[in-house]
């Protein structure tokens, strides 16, 4: 049994961290107030309506009604285009890494460099962002998916115990 992190009916996200420290994301009514800690840039909001969101490597995901946008945190300004993701989507989960380009949005990886998007989707199991375009995959056996080739490598489960969450360890070599 899987408890998967993407489940529809958690609580919003009411807060969230860069992973630098310096900027503070706080849900405030139908939108986002984006706060500087070190308390350089004044205060911001973004009034538009937020399923979730999550900051991935310099940028600030939003996942909305109408798709996943991305923000500058230094200027708050889109980039690139809005960005089509299925519509049961309730999660952005950021993989792990400073320099990560990539994040789990409900059933579909998402990996975005300036102006230019990938979606993989991965339908099936409960799904873990690990690092990079990797995944973990729960269901009837544990299994790694690489978003951008596809594959499956299946690791040994002896105890059907629950799983609750799941990373990388030791640079990669332990989950």
């Amino acid at each position: 049994m899987a408890v998967p992190l993407t489940e529809p009916d958690a609580e919003p996200r009411r807060l969230g961290m860069a992973r630098s420290g310096r900027f503070v994301a706080l849900r405030r009514g139908d939108g986002l107030e984006l706060v500087d800690a070190l308390g350089t840039a004044p205060r911001r909001t973004l009034p538009a309506p937020v399923l979730d969101f999550g900051f991935v490597a310099n940028e600030l995901w939003l996942l909305g009604p109408g798709g996943l946008q991305r923000y500058s945190v230094e200027t708050l300004t889109p980039i690139g285009p809005v960005i089509e993701i299925a519509a049961d989507a309730t999660r952005v989960l950021p993989s792990r890494g400073d320099a990560s380009t990539t994040a789990l949005v409900g059933h579909q990886l998402v990996e975005a460099i300036g102006d230019c998007a990938t979606v993989t989707n991965l339908a099936g199991s409960v799904l873990f962002p690990l690092g990079g375009r990797h995944v973990l995959s729960v269901g009837d056996s544990l299994g790694i998916l690489d978003g951008g080739r596809g594959e499956r490598r299946l690791i040994a489960w002896p105890a059907r115990e629950p799983v609750h969450g799941a990373t990388y360890l030791f640079g990669g070599r332990a989950i």
